[in-house]
């Protein structure tokens, strides 16, 4: 029987008086590739939020990893969205995750996790470069390292492609595709940016009209539910054996 890594029923989540979204269950498969999606400003962030326990919620059942929801769990990892290259710092990554380093782990554990989780993404010529100096792509893939350091069994990525151009898009698509298929990861990510990840994802999560819907991701990736979701007349398409999204943004749908 495969294992439950998310389980809640009757969640709903506001902020203040303000309902983003509720849902009568959900039920989410270990070893899952989740695609998080909606419009600007439904909830997906705070959705995410919910599952690291920051953010507060109305629930009979909330259960991450078979334990109740709670804030610090060591098994869940947080991509958060891209910062601005004015926000980074000038040390190294190297030098960088050893100030991360939980007290309860040693000086030597600590470095192994650095080196595999360095490994995992290839960034073993960039590891040693300032970060305000690298691109986009080179400092998501270190950010990537970073959510790997702890050994998640749980990684929430928030809007991962931001920023990057198309190639850099792709470069890390394949890279959390090798941590869900050959790590046994279970990924949730929120994402506007579809055709990269619209032929992996196994299953969707959406956000819309205040309600979280489920659903296996060939139900729900679809013309008619993606355009309804966007407001805007969508088309899935497959082209030599792909899916690919198509926008139509001046149809009768638009809003």
């Amino acid at each position: 029987m495969t294992k439950l890594i998310i389980s809640a029923a009757d969640l709903s989540v506001s902020l203040g008086s303000r309902l983003l979204f509720e849902c009568d269950e959900l039920a989410i498969e270990e070893g899952a590739f989740v695609g998080l999606l909606g419009g600007n400003g439904v909830g997906k962030t705070t959705f995410l939020r919910t599952l690291l326990g920051l953010q507060k919620a109305q629930y009979t059942t909330l259960n991450i990893l078979d334990a109740p929801c709670k804030r610090g769990s060591s098994s869940i990892s947080y991509l958060p969205q891209l910062k601005a290259q004015s926000s980074r710092l000038a040390l190294c990554a190297q030098s960088l995750f050893q100030t991360w380093r939980p007290r309860s782990i040693s000086a030597k554990e600590w470095q192994r996790r650095i080196d595999n989780a360095i490994d995992q993404v290839n960034a073993q010529k960039i590891a040693s470069q300032p970060m305000d100096t690298l691109s986009g792509g080179e400092y998501q893939r270190l950010m990537l390292a970073q959510a790997l350091l702890n050994e998640p069994k749980l990684l929430l990525l928030d809007e991962p492609l931001v920023g990057l151009d198309p190639s850099r898009q792709y470069q890390l698509v394949e890279l959390i595709l090798h941590l869900q298929q050959h790590l046994g990861m279970t990924i949730i990510c929120s994402t506007h940016e579809l055709n990269p990840f619209i032929n992996h994802f196994t299953e969707v999560l959406l956000i819309h009209e205040q309600k979280l819907r489920q659903g296996k991701a060939t139900e729900l990736l679809t013309s008619q539910t993606l355009s309804e979701l966007y407001h805007c007349h969508l088309d899935v398409v497959v082209h030599h054996g792909r899916q690919h999204l198509i926008a139509h943004p001046d149809s009768d749908l638009y809003v």
